[in-house]
Parts: structure tokens; sequence; C-alpha cells
């Protein structure tokens, strides 16, 4: 016996994903919601709306997380369930949000149904803060924080490109909490969208995942010296910004003439003064490389850093390597794995196991309890564009694993 997804709560989901995207919306149908801004204020106020609608006992914890406790259990362990509202400066309406708006009408749906059933445990919403990393890097912040795979120091440390730290952010929008994050969470399920192309190309409604790929990422500072763009001899030229420019160039060449390469990406760029009548005497790099095999990443990342080092290709200038951090691919949940294929299963819905080359903030759950991650489809495989779309048909079919998925891991276990 599963709770009954009616119409009613279909629509509310579809209007949820509505009123999240109108927050941050920019012209071209996208949103722009960084981490710490006004925008993701808003955003989270919304959602604090819908956790004091549903009853839930709401904490907001040291680096931002913001939980909602839904109290089904009769005994101790909670189920946590959600994802982020942050987004890229050219984010779409469903990264995030999708899992937000979907963990919210969920808990909707197991609450109206709750007299029926004897749940176990209580479940928990939850929006991590900057999963993206687009303002303050690395991504998965909050997450990272709650596992214990980033101390609260160093995340209220990260800095953006202005020099204000993710704590001051968070504390002028009035989200720096005090409150404790809950320390009986059991397992962890994130709904998202897939961001890649592979569900649509086969034709399947659902991916379960089973693994990440790894991802080294890296930071480096190309330093020069300041001097006149127009009479500064060229023997003189110390130029930060051609040092890295032939540094992104050969390190692209390095990436397609190796066999089985891993995804290479340089698309954050720092350069100082920034003026035109000044020659570039620091420019900063984001470096990311990504590939199933952490042994490849960390490979690839050294031939890389060879080519940065490389005087001949420096001009004078000098590199420094300021961020060097490995994520490591990790294998989800296969009991939260198994429940999804039978759910899929028993609806008529067509999946298939895969991997996940983004990161997610049940990648950084999963270190320390049974994490699930469950995509949906992106129409032509585009993200962080505002052209991201999910159909509406894909994002109910979501919500109805997600609710009975949920439902499962609430009840007595050693009934089913």
């Amino acid at each position: 016996m599963f709770p009954e997804v009616t119409a009613a709560d279909e629509a509310a989901l579809l209007e949820l994903i509505f009123e999240f995207g109108v927050i941050g919306a920019t012209p071209d149908g996208g949103v722009c919601r960084l981490a710490g801004s006004p925008a993701d204020a808003k955003a989270r106020r919304l959602f604090s709306s819908e956790l004091k609608a549903l009853g839930a006992a709401i904490e907001l914890d040291p680096i931002g997380n913001q939980f909602g406790r839904m109290l089904f259990g009769t005994e101790r362990g909670a189920i946590l369930c959600g994802s982020h509202l942050d987004s890229q400066p050219t984010g779409g309406r469903f990264d995030g949000a999708l899992g937000i708006a979907a963990a919210i009408v969920a808990a909707r749906i197991l609450a109206r149904n709750s007299y029926k059933f004897r749940y176990r445990r209580d479940l928990i919403l939850c929006n991590w803060t900057n999963e993206e990393g687009a303002r303050f890097t690395p991504s998965l912040t909050g997450s990272s924080v709650f596992a214990g795979r980033m101390t609260l120091d160093q995340a209220l440390r990260l800095t953006d490109a202005n020099g204000e730290t993710l704590g001051r952010a968070l504390s002028a929008i009035g989200y720096l909490g005090s409150g404790t994050a809950p320390k009986d969470a059991v397992a962890a399920v994130e709904l998202h969208i897939e961001q890649g192309p592979e569900l649509e190309g086969a034709d399947v409604r659902v991916g379960i995942v089973d693994r990440s790929w790894a991802a080294r990422k890296m930071c480096l500072c190309f330093k020069g010296q300041p001097s006149h763009t127009g009479p500064t001899a060229k023997y003189q030229r110390r130029d930060a910004l051609l040092a890295a420019a032939r540094f992104v160039s050969l390190a692209h060449d390095l990436a397609e003439a190796t066999h089985d390469a891993p995804v290479l990406s340089i698309a954050r760029i720092e350069n100082a003064p920034n003026s035109t009548n000044v020659i570039a005497f620091e420019t900063r790099l984001w470096v990311e490389i990504r590939h199933s095999q952490e042994s490849a990443c960390e490979t690839f990342g050294d031939r890389v850093l060879r080519l940065a080092e490389d005087e001949q290709n420096l001009g004078g200038c000098q590199v420094a390597t300021e961020q060097d951090q490995l994520r490591p691919a990790v294998r989800l949940d296969p009991e939260g794995h198994r429940l999804a294929t039978e759910i899929c299963g028993r609806l008529g819905i067509s999946w298939k196991s895969m991997a996940t080359v983004a990161g997610h903030d049940a990648l950084a759950l999963s270190q320390v309890m049974p994490s699930t991650l469950i995509f949906v489809p992106s129409v032509g495989g585009i993200s962080h564009s505002p052209k991201e779309l999910t159909k509406p048909s894909d994002a109910l079919t979501g919500l109805r694993v997600l609710v009975d998925w949920l439902h499962l891991r609430l009840l007595d276990e050693a009934a089913h």
C-alpha cells in the first residue's frame, strides 16, 4: 500500500518550481541565485515558509544549512531529503530547485497519509548551502561541513572575487545560523535533474545513480609585473594573462592528444588589475579535471601542473598552485538503489543505472551515511543555462518515485 499522489499534488510541484524560478529570474528565462545573495535569501524564505506550513521543526545550522523535521517516527533516526537553492550565474530553473520542491510536496503527501501508516523514521527536509560553488569555491560546502569533510571555519572563510567571506555573506542575509544540524540521520535521498544527455538519448525516464566520477580541482595563480601596455618593451614584459592563456591552450592540446583523457575544463578566470592600459600582473585560473578513475585525475593533473610550471611557457612569470583538491569517486547506497529500481518496476517506469559526472550534495553525504541519488532527464542535456529544461511529465515521474522511496524507508524496514 502506497500514498496516493493526486493531480493537486502534481500541480503543487509544478507551481513550486515556478515560484522558485521567479526568484532571481533573469531576462533570458534563467535564474541567478548566488549563495549568500539577496536572491538566495528570498528563496530560503520561501523554503522556510513551506516548512512552517508543513508544521516542521526548523533548524538553521552555523553554515546556513536549513532543516525541517517532520515528526513521523516512533523510533530514533531520520531520513534526509532535499537539495540546494543556490544557482550558477547562468542557472536554470530546475537545478536544485526540483529536489527542494519535490521534497516539500512529498512531505505533504506523506503527512496527509501518515494516519494510515506507522512510520519508523522522521523525515528531514534539507536545503544545503553553496552547493554550486559559483560565488564561493569549493562547491558542496554545506553538505561537506555536515559530513565532516570540511571544517566550519574553513567554510565560513571561503571568499568570493571581491574578498567577501561566505560567513559575512550569510550573516548579511540573515542565514548564518546557530542551530544544531540533525545527528540522527540514517540515510539520505536527493532527486535531481541529470544535467546531461544520457537519459534522453536512451529514452529512459529515471536514472538511478550508483557511482560518481572523481574530480581534481585546482586554482593556479600566474604572477607577472604591472607595466604600461604601450611603451613597455617586449623583453621587459611579464604578462600574467599571456602566460595563463598559453597554459590554457597547451592544457587543452594535451587533453586532446591523450587517450582516455579526463574531461578538462578551465572556465573561471580572475585578472588583475584588469585595466586596458596595464599589463596583467596576477591571473588566476580554476582548473577542473574529471574522470571515472581517481588515478586518471591524479596522473593527468600532474601533467597539467608540469605544463603550468614550464618556464618556457611562462614568459618570465611565476606560477603558484593555490588550491589542489581531489574529490574521490564514490559508490552510492546499493540498498537505496535497489529500492528505487523496485519502485520503478512497480510503477512501470523505465530506468537505468548510471554514474554522475557532476557533483551533488548526495555525494558528500554518502561519506557518512547511505545516500541515494535519483535523476530525471534534462532536455538536450543542457544545464547551468537559461535553456535548462526538464519536462513536467519527467518532474512528476521523479516525484512519484521519491514519494514511494521515502514511504518505504520511513516504514518499518523489517516489514519490507
